[in-house]
C-alpha cells in the first residue's frame, strides 16, 4: 500500500502532468490558430493589392460617371480609330488634344463664374489611328474663371493599350 508520501506525491505527479499536457495542447492550437490567421491575412492582402485603376481602360460609355471617360473600340488595334468619350458637362469645351510620343494629353476648358447649369452629355474626342504600345492618357479640366484658388478642376490619368493585331 501506499504511504502519505507517495500519494501525495502521485497526487502532484498527476496534477503537473495534466496541466504541462493541456499547456502542450493549448500551445499547439495557439501555434495552429497563429498561422491560420497569418496564412488568411497575406491572402486577403494579395487580393485586395491588385489595381483597380488601370486594370482594363475599357468601360462601357452608359456606365459612366460624370467626369469619367473611355476608349472605343474596347480593344484598340493599330489599324482602327481611337476614341475618347468623355461624360460631363455639356459647357466643358475641348481646346486642346496632344499626342506626344507615347503620352496623349486632353484639356478641356469652363468658366464657373458664369454659373451655368451641369447638363451631362457625351463628348466624343477623335484620337485617330495609334502606333502599337501603351499610351498614358490625361484628361484635364481647367477652370478659367481668374478668381478661383486652383486653376485645375478635374485630372483624371488612365493607361490606353493599343495592339498590332
Amino acid at each position: 500500500m501506499l504511504n502519505k508520501e507517495n500519494k501525495n506525491f502521485m497526487r502532484n505527479y498527476k496534477i503537473i502532468n495534466f496541466v504541462s499536457v493541456n499547456t502542450m495542447r493549448f500551445s499547439k492550437m495557439k501555434r495552429i490558430l497563429y498561422r491560420t490567421f497569418i496564412i488568411t491575412f497575406v491572402f486577403i492582402l494579395i487580393i485586395s493589392c491588385k489595381d483597380k485603376e488601370d486594370v482594363t481602360a475599357y468601360e462601357d460609355p452608359k456606365n459612366l460617371d460624370m467626369t469619367e471617360f473611355t476608349f472605343i473600340p474596347e480593344s484598340p488595334t493599330s489599324k482602327v480609330e481611337t476614341n475618347l468619350v468623355f461624360n460631363g458637362c455639356g459647357y466643358y469645351e475641348t481646346t486642346s488634344v496632344e499626342i506626344i510620343s507615347k503620352e496623349i494629353e486632353i484639356t478641356k476648358h469652363f468658366n464657373s463664374q458664369l454659373k451655368w447649369p451641369c447638363v451631362l452629355e457625351f463628348d466624343t474626342i477623335h484620337l485617330g489611328k495609334l502606333k502599337k504600345g501603351e499610351y498614358a492618357v490625361l484628361l484635364q479640366i481647367i477652370d478659367v474663371n481668374p478668381f478661383v484658388a486652383d486653376s485645375v478642376y478635374f485630372s483624371e490619368a488612365k493607361t490606353l493599350t493599343v495592339t498590332n493585331k
